[in-house]
């Protein structure tokens, strides 16, 4: 399994293109998704992601539904495809999960034999 090591303090800053007084503060979303339904998962990233709204410098108080109940459509599309790349792992930080103890190979390898009429035999 791949692990992504993440920065709780992290943001990044996104701002509205026609309206540079709206800015969105996000960081990156690691948690699980119990569903591959794409909107589920969508609001499951806008909620979780989006640490603060800005607007012309007062910010904006959370919506007890969530940032994906206010936010337009069009905001939240970019801000999920900004989230998840920042969620995402890149090459340098892709690696495997280190071994559990007891768990290394001892480089000699298992056959498995199946018991014999009589009971005996067999074994791993």
């Amino acid at each position: 399994m791949k692990v992504k090591l993440i920065d709780p303090n992290q943001r990044e800053v996104w701002v509205h293109p026609e309206d540079p007084g709206f800015e969105v503060e996000y960081r990156a979303f690691a948690g699980a998704t119990l569903t591959t339904d794409i909107n589920v998962v969508a609001r499951l990233y806008i909620n979780r992601g989006v640490t603060k709204v800005t607007q012309d410098g007062k910010v904006v108080i959370e919506p007890k539904t969530g940032w994906s109940a206010t936010l337009p459509s069009d905001i939240q599309t970019n801000l999920f495809i900004l989230i998840s790349q920042l969620s995402k792992l890149t090459p340098e930080e892709e690696q495997d999960l280190p071994t559990p103890p007891g768990s290394a190979s001892t480089g000699k390898p298992t056959v498995a034999k199946k018991k014999s009429a009589n009971g005996k035999g067999g074994g791993a």
